[in-house]
């Protein structure tokens, strides 16, 4: 990628400064840094552009930047941080030569190694925290083969780990010599063991109960039906020349020939460990069959390894469902499983782990049928026994929790709660878009909960007028968005050389605002008290330590933003020198640095549809503040804060002092370390101890056993036994209060409980059954999520459903409904409403089902359906399940099309428009920026769509008021574009226009303006050559056909694009990708796992032709 220059030298301004006033630079790419990396001292950052392959350097604090030119444009694909080595960074490629720099940037050496790094979506490389210069490195061998039923050599990759004790400098002086083979790079294992995850034991600081050398790999192995222990190595045929291979990844041709031939064993992972670099190594058991050995219980072996804080964790997949168990270790040795108290219906098969302390382990259960919800559970010291901490906790499709610390403060956190949780259990999808968020905050590390407290004052500087007892029930209190729908990328809440100081969006209400109908929010004291200082949502940031406050519109492009120096008392604004859609405001993750960029897209001028990086500089708006930050201590400049959330000063056990700046004074702080809190011990309260593991508090607030008592290991063998049994408390883990005689945790001794009843052994299985229901025609299957219902109808009119998953067919009968109905044509699925299906008849006549297609009702239509064949006939509303859109039409010939509007199913309809060649709800469950009814439609403007000439213009239209007055505004293409085809996709709208007899690719992501999409040099887009696919919220996922499929099987092949954040620049994540002629491309995302994407690769792209066959390579990524 180029910087944008002007007259030969980098586009740079500077805006002028008076005192307060924050410089201001400008700088213009030609496409988007996709990531920032800040070093420990925050002036210094490097950007990696994806798109051109480039990595660019700032060593002011993101004021200017230059391209680093010791890596070759188009080589850079992955840019790592070491976490322990505050200097040092990596560029990966995608082959086996990379750089590394030990200076923060500024000179860079280049290594090599072994094998190209892995593409399973693991981190290439992993860090040592103790012994910095010792890393692990995973890299990816291919190789083929050709046996068996399946004529065509086969592909097969998997992951092999090396190591380095010298931080890669022997492999960069032996690339320096001309040596290019990495073998400075030791092999951790032979090339024949396959791994798909190694990592050191001391992954982090707070880990150092294992020896330094102790590695964890999770190993690929086979599982035979033989008694073959998996010791034992694989034998060689003497009559079958075919090698099976340990592949974590298989392409699909090669599974298909592997079931075909007898070759395709199951694979499963077990995890093995080592303290002397694999001179010797153990399995790991976990007993009761969990070790991959395939036993009754875990025959999916360990799928995942974590080194969180101070605990080991491990999952464990079982042989015959989606079931996991997680295991913990705090020594690497001894592993016990995790006892989480489940509610009814939940399955341990969706968790997610969040932020812990090294006093416990946070994780999050899914407890919904339509993933909306899930509860949050805290573990005990040891990580083994977990109490519920909060229930209903929002969660997003991929996993994504809206549980979030206040960073700055010890403690604290604020999480969104769905409070009609009821509606979200039935499992429907609307559910998920009707759910109702309620925002609580608990200032003891999730022990107990309260509701934000609400401001005094709006923004008109009105009293809310929140009674005490609507603030603890919920209904009016301070909602605010967060992990799963904020706009501003990083930390959430707060930073950590800030205590106390929380910026935040939401409302005041009973429930969460859309984003675009909230307003901004600061609080000064972790979140006990807030005060309304901006109105409408605002991309928010601190800088300074929280000396300087900067806000930024993200719902419509700005010529200027705001900020505040007196702790949001007041705020200024700052012009920028062009007109920007701001998408993030980024500073150092800990708020240390004195300045806050903005990155955006710009919508007007010289630089017009160039990404911008705009840096607020607030370093020389005031002197230094006199604060020693060895000793610091309150003076006329500085203040101290202390949380007091339970009236006496103490949080989580102690007092903690923190020194802040006071907001009204005249000085800057200009720290390079965050000032360490003075803590002071208080004696333990009430306020320090929660319910142990199977108790939970009653009405009056006292701990009760809910479930089976714990006995300790070990205790109650013999009749009559007594233990000492919990009291049913337990002090908060990371609480340091000092212990008083009072104290409701001490042991209490009981009768050992009576002897639990054997299992019951597993029912037996019967044999396997079949059913057949034999139609006339081809037919087209509709699934109700989350039941056993379908629907099926066939090309030759028929219409069949079941609610036993196929075991029993009934033919629907229209003609109950209506003798003059006739037979079904077209068949429709509520996209919000799982319960709802539509069927339109040879007779134009429309009937829909609330029931799942138990029972039909006639709904009268405006129209018959468009003779023009335009689809879909109808649209549906995310908005609200009744509000339909329905394409009719007049009769042939000059026929045209006419749209139609209900809001209430079909009883009323209301035209919106004419001559529409394609009309949908513009708003989704992730376009919500335009108003809620409003409908988006491609059409021409007079005659009818049959005699419309070439050359005659096709407009993009958005009513607004689609159920009243047909009002609308026009989305103008490009200069020498027109629109072709459209869809709502993700959070924009993408068009595909043609711009001067090329098609292009256009986006929109506020429903008013449409931008080109730009890809990198030597990409065209063809009109029928690109496939959207699902993607993560914020992006666009595209497939670009590169090489069309012939008539031969298997001969076409594209290449994968994400956009950045606002869909306007394109980079390309992935190489020759499998596409079918119909445009199907194997890419795919894996539900339920956040992030991770499965893809086919062609990898013998290049010597396609005749007679020669796709050889396919399967692979993954766990970051989009």
């Amino acid at each position: 990628m180029r910087l944008a220059r002007v007259a030969g030298t980098l586009a740079l301004a500077v805006v002028a400064w008076a005192r307060d006033t924050p410089i201001v630079h400008h700088t213009y790419f030609e496409s988007s840094l996709n990531k920032l990396l800040y070093f420990k001292n925050p002036a210094t950052l490097l950007g990696l552009d994806r798109t051109s392959g480039t990595v660019h350097r700032s060593s002011d604090y993101g004021a200017k930047w230059t391209a680093i030119s010791d890596i070759p444009s188009g080589k850079a694909s992955r840019l790592y941080a070491h976490p322990f080595e505050p200097k040092m960074a990596f560029v990966l490629t995608e082959d086996t030569e990379h750089w590394v720099t030990r200076n923060e940037g500024a000179t860079w050496e280049q290594f090599s190694t072994p094998l190209a790094p892995t593409t399973s979506g693991e981190r290439a490389i992993s860090f040592h925290a103790h012994r910095t210069r010792w890393m692990l490195f995973t890299g990816e061998r291919c190789t083929e083969e050709t046996a068996g039923w399946w004529p065509f050599p086969r592909l097969v990759c998997h992951d092999e780990a090396f190591y380095t004790k010298d931080g890669f400098e022997q492999a960069v002086r032996d690339h320096k010599a001309g040596d290019r083979t990495g073998t400075a790079i030791t092999a951790l294992m032979d090339k024949s063991r396959a791994v798909a995850k190694c990592i050191w034991a001391r992954h982090t600081l707070e880990f150092q109960e294992m020896a330094e050398e102790a590695i964890f790999c999770l190993e690929i192995v086979p599982l035979d039906n033989d008694k073959r222990t998996l010791s034992e190595p694989v034998k060689q045929s003497a009559t079958n020349a075919t090698k099976v291979h340990y592949a974590h990844r298989r392409s699909l041709s090669d599974d298909l020939a592997g079931m075909l031939d007898g070759l395709a064993k199951p694979k499963t992972e077990r995890l093995i460990v080592s303290e002397d670099f694999f001179a010797t190594h153990r399995v790991v058991s976990f007993g009761s069959g969990n070790d991959g050995r395939g036993g009754d219980r875990a025959g999916g072996g360990v799928v995942a390894i974590s080194v969180v804080k101070n605990f080991l964790l491990a999952a464990i997949g079982h042989a015959h469902s989606d079931e996991m168990d997680l295991f913990v270790s705090q020594d690497g040795h001894e592993w016990a499983e995790s006892h989480v108290p489940l509610p009814p219906g939940a399955r341990e098969d969706a968790y997610t782990v969040l932020e812990s302390t090294k006093y416990a382990v946070f994780i999050d259960v899914e407890s919904s049928a339509s993933n909306v919800a899930g509860s949050l559970y805290r573990s005990n010291s040891n990580g083994t026994y977990y109490t519920m901490s909060l229930e209903h906790t929002h969660r997003a499709r991929d996993g994504a929790v809206d549980v979030e610390r206040v960073h700055g403060v010890t403690g604290v956190v604020i999480a969104n709660q769905v409070s009609n949780w009821d509606n979200a259990q039935k499992g429907d999808i609307l559910g998920r878009h009707d759910i109702k968020l309620r925002s609580r905050i608990s200032f003891d590390d999730g022990a107990t909960w309260r509701y934000l407290r609400a401001p005094a004052k709006d923004a008109d500087g009105q009293k809310y007028a929140c009674s005490d007892s609507q603030w603890e029930s919920g209904e009016c209190a301070l909602h605010v968005h967060s992990v799963t729908s904020t706009r501003t990328p990083g930390r959430v809440f707060g930073a950590r050389a800030a205590p106390g100081i929380v910026l935040a969006v939401g409302s005041v209400g009973a429930q969460l605002l859309e984003w675009r109908d909230c307003d901004t929010f600061l609080s000064r004291d972790g979140g006990l008290t807030w005060t309304f200082v901006l109105k409408g949502a605002h991309h928010v940031q601190m800088a300074d330590s929280g000396t300087a406050l900067v806000a930024v519109s993200d719902l419509d492009a700005v010529s200027e933003m705001q900020y505040s120096v007196d702790g949001g008392l007041k705020w200024k604004t700052v012009a920028l020198e062009t007109t920007i859609r701001v998408t993030s405001l980024v500073v150092d993750d800990d708020g240390l640095s004195p300045v806050v960029l903005a990155a955006g897209s710009v919508r007007s001028g010289t630089h017009a549809h160039a990404q911008a990086v705009i840096s607020l500089d607030f370093d020389a708006v005031y002197k230094q503040c006199v604060v020693d930050a060895n000793d610091p201590k309150p003076n006329s400049e500085m203040e101290k804060f202390v949380l007091d959330a339970h009236d006496t000063g103490c949080v989580m056990g102690h007092r903690a002092e923190y020194l802040r700046r006071k907001p009204d004074a005249k000085c800057v702080l200009r720290l390079n370390r965050v000032l360490e809190p003075q803590l002071t011990d208080c004696a333990c309260t009430d306020h320090d101890f929660e319910c142990d593991y199977n108790y939970d508090r009653d009405s009056s607030g006292k701990c009760q056993l809910e479930g089976s008592m714990v006995v300790p290991k070990g205790q109650c063998r013999n009749k009559g036994d007594r233990f000492m049994a919990s009291s049913g408390y337990r002090r908060i883990p990371g609480n340091t209060c000092t212990p008083t005689s009072r104290d409701p945790d001490a042991p209490i001794e009981r009768p050992c409980p009576q002897a639990q009843p054997d299992t019951p052994s597993s029912p037996k299985l019967g044999p396997v059954t079949h059913h057949t229901l034999r139609v006339k025609g081809e037919p087209r299957l509709m699934v109700f999520p989350n039941s056993t219902d379908y629907l099926l109808m066939t090309s030759e009119q028929q219409l069949f459903r079941t609610d036993s998953e196929g075991t029993k067919w009934i033919e629907i009968d229209l003609a109950t409904v209506d003798s003059k109905i006739g037979r079904p044509v077209y068949l429709a699925e509520h996209k919000y409403d799982t319960h709802r299906a539509f069927v339109y008849t040879d007779r134009d006549v429309l009937l829909f089902t609330k029931d799942r297609g138990a029972t039909w009702t006639r709904i009268n239509v405006p129209a018959k359906a468009n003779a023009l064949h335009i689809r879909p006939l109808l649209d549906f509303s995310a908005e609200d399940p009744d509000w339909l859109l329905f394409v009719g039409g007049t009769e042939c010939p000059n026929c045209h099309t006419e749209i139609y509007a209900s809001r209430d199913n079909g009883s009323h309809w209301n035209r919106v428009t004419t001559r529409a060649t394609k009309c949908l709800f513009a708003r989704t469950l992730e376009f919500h920026t335009l108003p809620p009814a409003s409908v988006v439609c491609t059409g021409y403007d007079g005659k009818s769509e049959q005699d419309q000439p070439h050359d005659s213009p096709i407009e993009v239209r958005v009513f607004t008021e689609p159920f009243g007055k047909s009002t609308h505004h026009t989305i103008k293409a490009p200069d020498g574009c027109e629109v072709g085809e459209f869809h709502v996709y993700g959070q924009f709208m993408v068009f595909a226009a043609v711009c001067k007899d090329e098609l292009r690719m256009c986006v929109s992501d506020d429903g008013r303006t449409m931008y080109e999409a730009r890809f990198p040099p030597g990409v065209h887009v063809r009109a029928d050559a690109f496939t959207l696919l699902p993607a993560h919220a914020g992006t666009v996922l595209l497939d670009v056909e590169s090489v069309r499929s012939s008539e031969q099987w298997g001969s076409g092949y594209g290449e994968l694009f994400s956009s950045n954040s606002n869909g306007t620049h394109f980079h390309r994540v992935l190489q020759h990708t499998n596409r079918a002629p119909s445009g199907s491309v194997d890419v795919e995302r894996v539900a339920g796992l956040r992030g991770m994407l499965l893809a086919n690769r062609v990898s013998n792209a290049d010597a396609l032709g005749p007679g020669v066959h796709k050889r396919l390579h399967t692979v993954a990524s766990w970051d989009d």
